[in-house]
Formats: structure tokens, C-alpha cells, sequence
């Protein structure tokens, strides 16, 4: 009884006697077969997304003469750092060409194939998938690590200028700027104090009022230096391979980061620390693949194979948890399904319906 429920569980037999719609072939057996797809059991990508605050420095084009204005603040230098903020681990199938098969299967059959030829569905030609088990958009694009060189900055300068927030004039000094500023400001006092000509409304006073201070600013601005923030990200992407003793932790180097240099590739000609993933694996699937073993070597097995053929092959992954380290600090932690971690088995012919996972290539729903 225990080894029949066994054989149930790990869905290597159909109890349905139906008419067969599906059958899959080695590809040794697939010249015999007639039309039909061919198809891989998929092996698992990690995609690394990688969130990263940038934040530039730029000196005042004055900033040694900062103190005409009574100004300890002001940048001296001019500096680019970035702040990991976020990282997103997101697993997703591609197809391993070592495992390919060939499927085939009747008009009265749907059969869903990634773009890359990963089996994602097989259904009767009368169901209707769910959205979310429907293969648009099911291979993630990995766009490369976005970090070619950027443009050359304008300086602070030429920025207030096309902004609008500064005007220059011939044989500008500091000593100048510092003059502007004073009648900038003496122009806002006459402004508060109502000495200036003319009638105004409240609304258009504290308008010209404003206006002024944003010019004060800019050219404050060109002693004191300015500081942006802002967003940027970048994507990674690996496929860890199982080691030879599967208990052990994996490193696998991903990227590389500095706070000088932001993320970069691994290729990237730099000293930069690299960033590892450890992948840690409690080997559950060692038992299921002795199970699958001993259960394909059965004489019961191999007459049902016989008698019904192979419907598909299948994956059942191995969950492990895959921690992302910078120089000893955790930067992400997941628990992930590798299908490369498990084993590959399979499912006899009887007309099932199934889905499969997107990210691992197992069962996800099997039903008549």
C-alpha cells in the first residue's frame, strides 16, 4: 500500500483509461513519432535586479572663495557615490537543450511552449486557461547591466544658466557674483517694505519676492556647489549549477559594486568587490530521485510505459535559499524552487491537462 501511494504522489501513473491525445519521444524515438513539437525540461535563471541611489557632487565654480560670502559649507571637490537601496531576486525558466523531447499530440490538443521551447502547457482544445497560466510575456527579458559611460555633466553653471535661475554678464568674478547677490536681496527689502514704485497685490508681491530668492539661490549656488540624487538600476542574471556534494554552500560570483563605481559586470576591469550568491541546499531531493529510481527499474513501471508511452517530462525542483553577500553583509535573502537542484520525471500518457510552473517547471495544476 505505502509504495502504491508513493508511485500516486509523485504522478508517475494515470488511473484514467481514456483516449490518449499526447505521447512524448526521446529524441532518438521522435523520427518514428509523426508531427509535433519539440520541447526541454527547463533549468532555472536568477535574475538580480539591482536598485541603486546615485548621488553627485558638484563644487561651486567659487567654492575657494566661499568665504566672501561667510560660507563653510561649500563642496571642495567633485564626487559620484551610490547606495544600494533595493535588490530583487526574480527566478525565472529557460530550456535546457541537454533535456529535450519531442511531444506529440492530436488536432483536439493546446500545447504552450516558452520562446525558448520550455513545455509550459497541454490542454484540451476546449479549455480555457486563466491569464495567469497563459505563456504571453512568460520569458523575462535580461537587459545587460546598465553601466556604460554616462554623458558628460554640464557644470553647475551652464545649468543654473539654461535654467533660467542665473544670468551671466561679461568678466564675471566671485567679488561680482557677490555684488549680485547683495542687490538681489537689497531689491527683496525694497519689496517687503513697499519702497519699490508702483502698485502690486499681495500675491504678485510674494511672487517677485520668490522669484529673487531662486536667483539668490543659483547663484549662492556657484560657492556652496550643489548636490543630486538620484535612481538608477541595473540587471544581472545567473544559472547556478548543482555542485557534487549538494549539502555544501555554493558561492557564485554575480556582480561586482563600490561606492565610487556603482554596480558593474564581473568582466568590468576594476578592483571593485564582487558581490556572491550563496546557494544553500538541504538536498531533499535526493530521496526523490532514489524513489524515481527504484519506481523506473519496477517491472510494473516499465509495462505501464510500455502500454501508455510517456505523456511528458516534467521537473521537480529542489527549494533552496540563496542569499546575496557583499564582503560578509547580506544584501537579499530568498527562497528559491531550482529545477536543476531536482530531478527530472515523468508523467504516463492518459489525456491529463496540466500547467506547469513559469519559474521551475513543475506541476502546477494536473487535472482531467
Amino acid at each position: 500500500m505505502k509504495k502504491t501511494l508513493l508511485l500516486l504522489g509523485l504522478g508517475l501513473f494515470s488511473l484514467s483509461l481514456a483516449a490518449q491525445s499526447y505521447k512524448t519521444y526521446t529524441l532518438s524515438e521522435a523520427k518514428v513519432a509523426g508531427s509535433g513539437v519539440f520541447y526541454s525540461t527547463p533549468v532555472t535563471e536568477v535574475v538580480v535586479k539591482v536598485k541603486v541611489e546615485k548621488t553627485v557632487r558638484s563644487k561651486g565654480v567659487y567654492s575657494d572663495k566661499a568665504y566672501l560670502l561667510g560660507l563653510d559649507n561649500a563642496l571642495v571637490n567633485n564626487a559620484t557615490t551610490y547606495r544600494i537601496k533595493d535588490i530583487c531576486l526574480c527566478p525565472h525558466s529557460v530550456a535546457d537543450n541537454n533535456k529535450m523531447y519531442f511531444l506529440s499530440y492530436s488536432d483536439q490538443t493546446q500545447v504552450q511552449l516558452s520562446e525558448d521551447g520550455v513545455l509550459l502547457s497541454i490542454v484540451g482544445s476546449n479549455v480555457e486557461l486563466k491569464n495567469s497560466e497563459k505563456c504571453e510575456n512568460t520569458l523575462v527579458a535580461v537587459p545587460q547591466a546598465n553601466n556604460e559611460l554616462c554623458p558628460a555633466v554640464p557644470s553647475l553653471e551652464t545649468t543654473m544658466i539654461q535654467q533660467g535661475l542665473m544670468v551671466t554678464y561679461p568678466n564675471m568674478t566671485a567679488e561680482k557674483v557677490v555684488a549680485k547677490i547683495k542687490e538681489l536681496r537689497t531689491k527683496q527689502e525694497e519689496i517687503l517694505s513697499g519702497s519699490l514704485e508702483g502698485t502690486y497685490l499681495n500675491t504678485t508681491v510674494d511672487f517677485m519676492y520668490k522669484q529673487l530668492d531662486e536667483i539668490i539661490k543659483g547663484y549662492v549656488m556657484l560657492f556652496t556647489g550643489d548636490v543630486v540624487t538620484s535612481e538608477e538600476e541595473y540587471t544581472f542574471s545567473f544559472i547556478p549549477e548543482k555542485p557534487i556534494i549538494a549539502e555544501e554552500d555554493l558561492l557564485v560570483p554575480v556582480f561586482k559594486f563600490s561606492k565610487e563605481n556603482g554596480p558593474s559586470e564581473l568582466s568590468s576591469r576594476n578592483e571593485d568587490a564582487k558581490v556572491f550568491a550563496r546557494i544553500h541546499c538541504g538536498n531533499t531531493s535526493n530521496a526523490t530521485a532514489k524513489a524515481l529510481a527504484e519506481q523506473e527499474n519496477s517491472k510494473e513501471y516499465k509495462s505501464q510505459v510500455k502500454k501508455l508511452g510517456v505523456g511528458f517530462y516534467y521537473v521537480i525542483p529542489e527549494s533552496v535559499q540563496i542569499t546575496l553577500e557583499l564582503q560578509g553583509e547580506t544584501l537579499a535573502k530568498k527562497d528559491v524552487k531550482l529545477a536543476q537542484y531536482g530531478n527530472v520525471a515523468t508523467m504516463l500518457s492518459g489525456n491529463n491537462n496540466v500547467v506547469f510552473d513559469k519559474q521551475s517547471g513543475a506541476i502546477k495544476k494536473l487535472w482531467k
